[in-house]
C-alpha cells in the first residue's frame, strides 16, 4: 500500500490519487469531524492538507463536457419541375 506521504510535497492530490481524489476528500471531512475515525497514517497528510490543491483546469475540464455544436436544419430539397403528362 502506498503510503499518503510517499513522494514530494508538491505533487497535485489529482496526480497523486487520480480517480480516487473524491475517496481523499471524503477522508478529509471524517478527519475534520473526528481525527479518530481515520487511520493515524492520515493525520500528518491532513494536518496540513487543502482541498481543491488539484489544477482548477483539468477538474473543470473534466467535470462538465463541452456543449455539443448545435444542431443544423437540413436543406431543404430543391424544388423540382412536375413531370410532363
Amino acid at each position: 500500500m502506498v503510503s499518503p506521504k510517499d513522494g514530494s510535497e508538491s505533487i497535485s492530490v489529482a496526480s497523486a490519487f487520480g480517480a480516487n481524489e473524491w475517496l481523499v476528500d471524503e477522508l478529509y471531512e471524517q478527519y475534520l469531524k473526528d481525527k479518530n475515525a481515520v487511520d493515524p497514517a492520515w493525520w500528518d497528510f491532513f494536518a496540513d492538507y487543502t482541498p481543491g490543491e488539484s489544477n482548477g483546469a483539468a477538474d473543470q475540464a473534466s467535470a462538465a463536457p463541452a456543449p455539443a455544436p448545435a444542431a443544423q436544419p437540413a436543406p431543404a430539397p430543391a424544388a423540382q419541375p412536375a413531370p410532363a403528362a
